[in-house]
């Protein structure tokens, strides 16, 4: 991308912890979220990494990202980021 971007999804999974209720492994088995409300924090330290390692790989710099929608964290039975984007 060269000109606007918009951030459709940014989704951070992070791995289920080991203390976790039943009720609560049932209900992320079940496709349910069960969201992380710790630390690392969502707006500044989660988006900088793979904002800023997306720049002249994916788009021509940060800088023109212009929207985002649907950022969240949240527990899941493996880790992973979940990036959807749309732009010229």
């Amino acid at each position: 991308f060269s000109q606007e971007v918009h951030i459709k999804k940014m989704h951070f999974l992070f791995p289920v912890l080991k203390g976790f209720s039943k009720v609560i492994m049932d209900k992320i088995r079940s496709g349910g979220i069960q969201y992380k409300t710790t630390k690392p924090d969502l707006p500044d330290n989660l988006k900088k990494l793979p904002l800023d390692a997306m720049s002249d790989l994916v788009y021509s710099d940060d800088s023109i990202i212009v929207a985002e929608d649907n950022i969240r964290k949240y527990y899941s039975l493996g880790g992973c980021i979940i990036i959807e984007l749309e732009g010229k």
